[in-house]
This record gives C-alpha cells, structure tokens and sequence, in this order.
C-alpha cells in the first residue's frame, strides 16, 4: 500500500497561463504521485480547466482576500483528511510559508516534514526588497523551520550560499530540477548563419535584471550582426520595450510573451546562445534546459550556471553588461571553445536530468518515511 503525503504550497500548480503552474513542480508532483498517495494543498486555487493527474488537489473557490484565511481553510481540509486516513509525511515547496506550516504540523502530528526550497525563500537582494532574509521576522522564521525540518533540499550550491550565511548549519541535501531528455533533445547541427541568434527565456521582473541583457545585446549588435528573442510574460509593464527604442535596438528583438511549457525546446533549437542576466536564482532551469538542447548558455554567475561553472558556460559579474558583451563575442570566435562548452553543459543536463532529480527525491523520502 502506499504511503500517504501530504503537500503544501502557496501555488504552483495548474495555475497561470496554459495552466502550467511552476512546469518543474507541476512534472515532479505528478512523477512522485506513482510512488505515493499524494494530497495537494495549495493556497490559491487551479485554472478551472486544470484536471491533475494522479494526485489529489485541494483549494479554495472563490479565494477568501485575506491570505491567512486561505491557509485556515486548507488546515481545516488538512484535519479532516488527516483523521479519515492518517498521512505519513508532510512535504513542502517553498519555505515561507508552506514550509513553516509543514514543520509546525510535523511536531504537533509526529510526522516527518520535508522543506524543498525553490527561490526567493533563499534569497538575499535588500536592493529589491526580495527574499525572506530581507524581513526580520520572516527570517527568523525561516532559520527555525530550514533547522527544525527532517529534510531540507535545496537547488544548488548557490542557494546553499545564502542559507549558510543567516545561520543555517544542518545538513543539506542538494538535489536539482532535472530536464526531461526525451523533451528537450540534443540538436547537434546548427545553420551556420551570419547572424548570432540570441534567446532570453523568463518572465520579465526585476530580479531577471534583463536590463542588464539589453545592455550587453546592444553592445554586442555595435560589433556582430545579431538578433534576440524574448520568451516571458510581461510583469515589469512594458519598460524593456521602452529601453529597447531608447537603446535603438528595438528592430533587432522580438518579444514573444509566454509560450507552452512542450514548445520550449524549438526556441532553443533555432538558437546559437541562450543569455540569462539575473541577480539571483535557485536554480535557473532555463540553463539546464539550453544545456540539454546543445544550446550554449551565457549569464551571471548565480543559481545552476554557478554550480556547473566556466567550463559549461560564459559567466560574468551581476550588471556588467560590457564585460558580458566582450566575453560572447570572444568566445563564440572560437569555435573549439564553443564545442567544449556546449559538450560539457550537455553532458551536466544528462547526468543530472529528471530521472536523477525524482529518483534523488524519493530516495530522500523513503529513508524518512520508513522511520515514521
């Protein structure tokens, strides 16, 4: 019989546009569903055209307002469920505050709980205002649930970083978002055209800095012909068209908006560079996922791109958008240098593809699970 979990998280799944959700949590939820018995509560509710598969999910429609009432409603559900058929362990995605939640349920329940941490509830950008280590009392929070937890996953090395840095000195067990290699295929031949195509894969925020990549395309198109395609959605109200006029650039980028998470892999093909300029990821899957195309990748040195390091990819300084310009262009000039990079980053996605990252889970997950 399988054993019985119990997720939580603010959202993630089903939601948003294609109903897609977060794709990596949305693929590995269903993934662990035939393993376990799993039970979804998530704050803010599905697209109504959402059927999940495999799992349970359970929200609230119409969402109450006020967040914390959401968060009653779902511990209501939670108790109900709980008492109908005991669950065996309760799992998180994100550490504020799903994760606080599932720890506080461990201790009253004497169950196992399972912290996996994803992005800004790791993060540190006081410029931004982003990330819980920015707020005092979330913080402390955070280091008591992150020290408090079974299990803590973490993304990367990097993440790892920022959590060493508020104090937490457990045990931590990296395991990264894997791609689906059957999804996103080796390309190996390239049309060898006169025109560097280049690709940004994110929704346009701050935290992206995609300033910055216009900076750097810019700079770049003063010196090699190029083109750069934009695959997001828009939060960030229209500025980066704005400073593509201003930047006379605006004829040599497309924006493409959101795109269906399964079509992703015909943009990486039709590229020769994917260039991702952020102040902070927990991972970056976007890297991981050019990687496994053959694409080459280029960015700042944070999230995964940190972790896999030079030899699989051009990495520069957070905002200096010269610096990054100069490095593409020295780099892509050297045809050796390219293959060398593209093989590595590949051989990295391969290595360390969704298989890897669920098999990792659920061996994490059986160890605590047997001892409950």
């Amino acid at each position: 019989m399988k054993k019985r979990i119990a997720i939580w998280m603010h959202g993630g799944v089903g939601s948003g546009i294609y109903s897609q959700g977060q794709p990596c949590i949305q693929k590995l939820v269903k993934r662990l569903a035939a393993h376990y018995t799993i039970d979804v509560y998530m704050q803010l509710p599905p697209n109504n055209d959402f059927l999940p598969e495999g799992f349970s999910l359970f929200s609230q429609k119409p969402v109450a307002r006020w967040g914390m009432l959401r968060w009653l409603y779902l511990f209501v559900v939670f108790y109900r469920n709980h008492q109908k058929e005991k669950y065996h362990l309760f799992y998180s995605f994100w550490g504020y505050p799903a994760g606080l939640i599932v720890v506080l349920l461990g201790k009253l329940f004497r169950r196992p709980s399972v912290i996996h941490l994803q992005g800004g509830d790791a993060a540190y950008l006081p410029s931004l205002g982003y990330g819980v280590f920015c707020h005092p009392l979330r913080r402390r929070l955070c280091v008591w649930a992150y020290s408090q937890c079974s299990c803590l996953i973490a993304l990367t090395n990097y993440q790892i970083h920022f959590l060493r840095q508020f104090g937490v000195a457990r045990p931590i067990h990296i395991i990264p978002y894997g791609v689906d290699t059957e999804l996103f295929r080796y390309h190996p031949h390239r049309s060898h055209q006169s025109v560097i195509r280049c690709l940004h894969v994110g929704n346009q925020t701050p935290v992206k800095d995609q300033e910055t990549l216009l900076y750097a395309f810019a700079l770049l198109i003063s010196k090699i012909p190029a083109c750069l395609n934009f695959v997001g959605a828009d939060f960030n109200n229209g500025r980066l068209n704005v400073l593509c006029i201003s930047l006379g650039i605006e004829s040599n980028v497309k924006f493409l908006g959101a795109q269906p998470y399964h079509d992703l892999p015909k943009y990486y093909h039709e590229s020769d560079i994917l260039i991702h300029t952020s102040l902070y990821e927990g991972q970056g899957l976007v890297f991981t996922e050019a990687a496994a195309c053959g694409t080459l990748i280029a960015g700042t040195g944070v999230g995964i791109l940190a972790d896999m390091g030079e030899e699989c990819g051009i990495i520069t300084p957070k905002g200096d958008a010269e610096k990054l310009a100069n490095k593409i262009i020295e780099v892509i000039q050297s045809p050796v240098r390219v293959i060398a990079m593209k093989t590595a980053a590949r051989k990295w996605a391969v290595e360390k593809n969704e298989n890897y990252s669920v098999n990792r889970i659920v061996e994490e997950l059986n160890k605590h699970l047997h001892k409950s």
